[in-house]
Parts: structure tokens; C-alpha cells; sequence
């Protein structure tokens, strides 16, 4: 968390993953897919990175350990995104 002119700030990073999911309408269409997004937060760009480093597994089930949340996403297809809170001196969001 930042404080600048009595103002905090505090950063989230958040990263959304979209998958297919496979589905089955009896009383419709039949067979259908949809995509479905899934996004999770982190307190800070490490701990992210880290939890890319150990969870991304390559063909051979090995960890996929690169170097910067950039290079993830350009060899993955999801997205990152860096979200800032505004609080107010006493910690409360600035509305």
C-alpha cells in the first residue's frame, strides 16, 4: 500500500483464464460448448508469478519457470491485469 497527499493506494493483481466447457441441452440445440472465464487475485505481482512458475505444467508435466508475468502472457492466452484501490486516509474506498 501507498500513501501519496494523504491518499493510499493498494494494487491487486488480478488474471483471467477462459476455457471451453462441453455441454449437453436435451431439450435443444444438443451438444454445445461455451466459454467460461475464470479469475483469480493476488496481493502482489510475486506472488502471482510464483503461482504461474508452480502450477503451469508443460507436455512432460514439468513447471513452466519463466522469468516475467510478460513472458506468460505472451505464451498463454490468458490475461493480466494490475488493479489500484483509492482509499481515503483512513483506509476506506474513495467514492
Amino acid at each position: 500500500m501507498q500513501t501519496t497527499s494523504g491518499v493510499c493506494t493498494m494494487a491487486k493483481w488480478i488474471i483471467c483464464k477462459d476455457f471451453d466447457v462441453e455441454d449437453f441441452d436435451a431439450d435443444g440445440i444438443g451438444d454445445c460448448i461455451s466459454t467460461e472465464l475464470c479469475w483469480e487475485e493476488y496481493d502482489t505481482e510475486e506472488e502471482l508469478l510464483e503461482n504461474l512458475q508452480s502450477n503451469l505444467l508443460d507436455e512432460n508435466y514439468q513447471p513452466v519457470k519463466l522469468n516475467t508475468l510478460k513472458e506468460y502472457a505472451l505464451l498463454y492466452p490468458f490475461r493480466i491485469y494490475k488493479a489500484v484501490d483509492i482509499l481515503d486516509v483512513e483506509g476506506k474506498p474513495d467514492v
